[in-house]
């Protein structure tokens, strides 16, 4: 075997002709195979079969495998979103975003308490309205259950910030500061 090596690497073309040549003597030696060791046209048939439903699972094994291995991927890093806009909050509550149509309406947006929500009742009903004339030039507004949700999806948001930072500082090497800060016990003094 290391012969051969030598061959290939120092002769390319007396290896080249070496594989040529017993090539040759392979595919004869294949060829005067006598006829009563040929399989018969149904085997090779069912063999030719089997080597394709084998080779077909073997794929989709192989597939399930690589999606396997894409999914745990992801799914082992956090999947936290940054933090939440009150717009985006707004959006998610389902308050609508009104866009001023004219000159004076965007002269009262402008004039409106910005980024803070205020109530404007109109009759009996109470509206509650959000103004960003510097962001998207539009206003905010809701009624009460649209509150509420807003309300909702804030604490959870503020919540899941929270659990994000605390995360992060238990993950924060903390041994770096050494123990003399917060004694030896390990409780602040």
């Amino acid at each position: 075997m290391h012969l051969l090596a030598i061959i290939i690497i120092n002769k390319p073309l007396a290896a080249s002709l070496f594989l040529t040549r017993f090539i040759g003597f392979v595919r004869l030696a294949k060829a005067r195979r006598p006829s009563r060791l040929k399989t018969p046209p149904r085997m090779e048939e069912a063999m030719r079969n089997t080597r394709y439903w084998l080779m077909g699972i073997l794929l989709v094994v192989l597939g399930l495998v690589l999606l396997g291995c894409a999914s745990s991927s992801t799914s082992l890093t956090p999947q936290v979103q940054g933090p939440q806009t009150t717009e985006q909050l707004l959006s998610a509550a389902g308050f609508k975003q009104i866009y001023p149509s004219t000159p004076a309406q965007k002269a009262k947006l402008s004039n409106m308490p910005q980024k803070q929500i205020f109530l404007i009742s109109k009759g009996p009903k109470v509206y509650y309205v959000y103004a960003d004339a510097s962001g998207c030039g539009c206003l905010y507004a809701g009624n009460q259950q649209k509150y509420q949700n807003f309300m909702n999806l804030a604490t959870q948001a503020q919540f899941a910030a929270e659990r994000y930072q605390a995360a992060q500082m238990e993950a924060w090497d903390w041994g770096t500061w050494g123990p003399g800060w917060w004694g030896e016990t390990g409780v602040m003094e």
